[in-house]
């Protein structure tokens, strides 16, 4: 060993005698050659990695600029996963000799090793093929966050893997680990739950790359980032991913650092997503109006999507929407509720186009029914409305009666199927939609002691 050692670079022997010092403190072992230099052979490598076999205090290496064979790199791969050594910093840089084979060679230690976490491969051989190789490696390995390439001269979709597999060793291990099984649509993953580890933040990197794997997911329906470090750049990335995926219907990012941008961002997404029905927002840097909007917009995603469908027609009285069709019998369809009706109501306070709403086999309950009344008492263009097998009783139908004395546009209300009616109270109302039906100059031939048979209060028209 001795005599071959005078035919290497004096810097091995150096090196040598450094590492033989008995030192107690971290030892950075370089070799780099000059460019004009003598370059460290075969067998100097294989003196070096026996001699570093072992020893926990070399923690980085540098041999750039040498002509490494495959022989050479498998020495000093052994290294890297040998459980008495420690090196976290590996160059190999400006070696033209460093191919694919190579790359395989270390792609296999990589699997193995808990410590490097640099690796140089830059002006080397390695092609594309190689890094990919790497880029696999790294699934199984939590310990490598940097690798150096040549990106010019690689093609994308390699550097996108190795760029994605190292973002993801700086992440919390459980996205690690949750990552490919929301890739692979495990049904068995319904819902991914992310919190700080050992001091690794949640942050907006996650949710980047959260929202790659949930891109064309279809069993994840519960996405929970409360009390982390994500911002409205984070949310970017999320609501990026909901106008894909229609499968999430549970957002929860409580206790973080999102501000009204953030907000303004899901509003956005709630036009184009339909299958959100849950976001919490609370404890963020978001203004109370922002949140009062947010929740307006889940209340219409929790209600009939059929609703939500013909609102900015509806909101922009666009005169060729003349009847809705909210049906309750229609397959698929949400039923429509008092809060639902709600939100109807207040689209049609100002609305002069519409004149028929089927709103039959839905829940609606004596609270509908009065909104309903409330919007009659100022939209005059309504002609029909349908309600049948509801849950409306009395108190809903005196409503809408009340609401006909100034009314005098609707001709059409069906209440059959609504148990609780009386008699008398359908009786009322049908002479008031009797009245409606009638041209206007017939209503004003109508002597006061016809009018009054219906109701001492009741103001029409001609009054």
């Amino acid at each position: 060993v001795s005599t071959h050692i005078n035919s290497e670079p004096l810097t091995l022997k150096a090196a040598l005698h450094r590492i033989r010092g008995g030192s107690d403190k971290p030892l950075h072992i370089s070799l780099a050659a000059p460019a004009d230099g003598r370059k460290l052979s075969t067998e100097g490598i294989r003196i070096l990695c026996a001699e570093l076999t072992g020893n926990p205090l070399v923690d980085s290496i540098d041999l750039s600029n040498n002509q490494l064979s495959v022989s050479s790199v498998a020495h000093i791969a052994r290294l890297l996963h040998h459980p008495g050594n420690k090196i976290h910093t590996l160059v190999i840089a400006s070696n033209a000799t460093v191919a694919d084979d190579a790359a395989q060679v270390l792609a296999e230690a990589i699997e193995k090793s808990e410590h490097l976490h640099t690796l140089d491969i830059r002006a080397t051989g390695v092609t594309g093929v190689g890094v990919q190789r790497i880029a696999d490696a790294l699934k199984v390995n939590r310990s490598v966050t940097s690798i150096m390439v040549n990106r010019d001269k690689l093609p994308s979709g390699a550097l996108t893997a190795l760029s994605r597999e190292l973002a993801l060793n700086t992440q919390v291990c459980s996205l690690k680990d949750i990552l490919p099984r929301v890739q692979n649509n495990d049904p068995s993953v319904t819902s991914v739950a992310l919190r700080e580890e050992g001091g690794v933040p949640v942050d907006d990197l996650s949710c980047q790359l959260l929202s790659l794997a949930l891109q064309h997911n279809s069993t994840v329906h519960t996405i929970d980032l409360a009390n982390n470090n994500i911002t409205s750049a984070g949310v970017e990335y999320l609501v990026d991913m909901l106008q894909d995926n229609k499968t999430v219907t549970t957002l929860i990012l409580a206790g973080n650092r999102i501000d009204d941008a953030g907000c303004q961002l899901i509003k956005g997404c709630l036009e184009v997503n339909d299958a959100l029905v849950s976001i919490d927002l609370s404890d963020n840097k978001v203004s109370e109006q922002d949140i009062a909007d947010l929740n307006y917009l889940i209340g219409i995603n929790n209600g009939p999507l059929t609703l939500k469908s013909v609102m900015f027609a509806l909101s922009k009285n666009d005169p060729k929407v003349t009847e809705v069709d909210f049906n309750g019998l229609h397959e698929g369809v949400r039923p429509f509720d008092d809060e639902a009706i709600h939100i109807l109501c207040s689209l049609l306070v100002g609305n002069t186009h519409l004149t028929a709403i089927d709103l039959a086999n839905n829940s609606i309950t004596d609270y509908g029914a009065s909104l309903l009344a409330d919007m009659l008492r100022v939209n005059q263009n309504l002609g029909s409305l349908f309600l049948e097998n509801n849950y409306i009783t009395r108190p809903g139908a005196d409503a809408l009666f009340q609401a006909l004395k100034s009314n005098h546009t609707l001709h059409t209300l069906s209440l059959d199927g609504n148990s609780g009616i009386p008699p008398i109270v359908l009786e009322n109302l049908t002479s008031v939609l009797n009245v409606n039906k009638q041209p206007l100059k017939e209503l004003r031939r109508l002597g006061k002691r016809d009018v009054a048979m219906l109701d001492n209060e009741t103001l029409f028209k001609d009054a």
